[in-house]
C-alpha cells in the first residue's frame, strides 16, 4: 500500500468530493478539484513526467505557488514513482538553485515565470503553464504503480540548516513514515469553513504532511461538497527548524539524510 494508493481508494468512492480548493477562489477557474479531477489530472503530469524519462527513485523539484496546481504536482511526482523535493518560490534564488543541486533532482516543475531561475543547472526545466496543452493530452488512467512504502515520497530542506552560504542538507523522508502518520490520525473533520486541513498553516514539514498527504488520503471528512484540503498563503515548501522535521522523522530510523 502507497500513498498514491490511499488516494485512490478516496477517488474511487467518493470522486465528486472537493479534494482541494484555494480559499478566495473557490468558484474561479482552477479554484478547487474534486478527487476524480484531481486524480485524473495528476495521471497525466506522470504520464507527462514518464515520457520524459523521469521514473522511480528520480527526484523533482516544484517551484509553484499555493493553489490545486501544487498538490496536483505532488501527486503527479509520487505517481510518477518519482521523489518530491518542494522548493518555496518565495526563497532567494541561491538557495533554491543550492537544494536542486544538492537534491540531484533530474528536473523541476515551475511556470514560465520562474524558469529563468533554475537556467545552467543540470536538470530539466518544465513550465507547467507552457507545456499545459501536451499535458492534456497525456492518457488520465491511473499509470502502474512501482513504489512501495519503502520509497522515498519527500525530501525535506529545514531552513536552519542553510545558515551558511552555499550549505544545504536535505532529510529524505519514506513513504512509511507519512502513511504512518495518516494512519495514526483517525478520522478527520471538517471546521467550520468547511476545511480539514490548511496548507497554509506553517512551514515545517510535517504540517505539509499533515495538510496535504494525510487529508487526501483520509477522504478530507464527509462528501458535503465544501470538504477538502485549503491552499492558500506561504507555501510550507521547508522544514521550521533541523531539529523539528529530522527528530519527528528520523527518531523512527525510517529516514535519512541526502
Amino acid at each position: 500500500m502507497s500513498i498514491s494508493d490511499l488516494i485512490e481508494q478516496q477517488v474511487q468512492e467518493r470522486p465528486d468530493a472537493v479534494a482541494v480548493r484555494h480559499p478566495g477562489q473557490d468558484d474561479g477557474p482552477g479554484g478547487r478539484l474534486t478527487y476524480r479531477e484531481l486524480g485524473r489530472a495528476a495521471n497525466r503530469l506522470a504520464a507527462h513526467l514518464r515520457a520524459r524519462g523521469i521514473g522511480r527513485g528520480d527526484r523533482v523539484a516544484t517551484s509553484l505557488r499555493p493553489g490545486p496546481e501544487t498538490v496536483t504536482a505532488f501527486l503527479g511526482i509520487v505517481r510518477a514513482g518519482a521523489v518530491c523535493v518542494p522548493l518555496d518560490p518565495a526563497d532567494r534564488a541561491q538557495r533554491r538553485r543550492l537544494i536542486v543541486r544538492d537534491s540531484a533532482a533530474v528536473a523541476v516543475l515551475t511556470g514560465s515565470a520562474g524558469a529563468a531561475d533554475y537556467a545552467g543547472l543540470d536538470t530539466v526545466v518544465l513550465a507547467l503553464d507552457a507545456e499545459a496543452p501536451e499535458i492534456a493530452r497525456r492518457c488520465d488512467a491511473l499509470p502502474e504503480q512501482r513504489t512501495g512504502p519503502d520509497d522515498a515520497l519527500w525530501v525535506c530542506y529545514p531552513s536552519a540548516a542553510t545558515g551558511a552560504v552555499g550549505a544545504v542538507e536535505g532529510v529524505v523522508v519514506p513513504q512509511r513514515a507519512v502513511l504512518d502518520l495518516v494512519r495514526s490520525t483517525g478520522p478527520l473533520r471538517p471546521d467550520s469553513d468547511g476545511v480539514v486541513a490548511r496548507a497554509g498553516a506553517g512551514p515545517a514539514f510535517d504540517a505539509v504532511a499533515f495538510a496535504v498527504w494525510t487529508a487526501l488520503a483520509s477522504g478530507a471528512g464527509p462528501p458535503d461538497g465544501r470538504t477538502g484540503t485549503a491552499v492558500g498563503g506561504r507555501w510550507p515548501g521547508r522544514c521550521r527548524t533541523g531539529s523539528s522535521c529530522a527528530a519527528k522523522v528520523s527518531g523512527s530510523g525510517r529516514s535519512s539524510r541526502c
